[in-house]
């Protein structure tokens, strides 16, 4: 008789803890996909570089200014078009000129 209540009562246990197995194995998926994911942008050198400030970020007005003199080979023109970039008023003019140069991957302005 012991043999079956005690079965009873494992099989009624394991299927609670079934029931809360599946939402702590996703629970423990997104705690290792955090992790991962915390760990592959740590030990990525573009994403140190720019957390510790030795680089600067891709859309940064400077990154871009910078790529634009390659692209061109126009010191002065790179400048003016910075100065566009930073007034409100011809910001999206800038923005174009970018996209249509290929300097920026993106159209949208974040």
């Amino acid at each position: 008789m012991s043999h079956q209540l005690t079965n009873k009562l494992t099989n009624e246990l394991t299927n609670i803890e079934g029931s809360n197995m599946t939402t702590n194995k996703e629970e423990e998926k997104k705690k290792v996909a955090n992790i991962l994911k915390n760990l592959t942008k740590g030990f990525n050198i573009n994403y140190r570089n720019v957390s510790d400030g030795n680089k600067r970020k891709y859309l940064d007005p400077e990154s871009i200014r910078q790529r634009y003199v390659q692209k061109t080979g126009d010191y002065k023109a790179s400048i003016e078009w910075k100065a566009k970039y930073l007034n409100p008023k011809t910001s999206e003019e800038a923005w174009n000129i970018a996209v249509y140069l290929g300097i920026v991957k993106e159209y949208k302005k974040k």
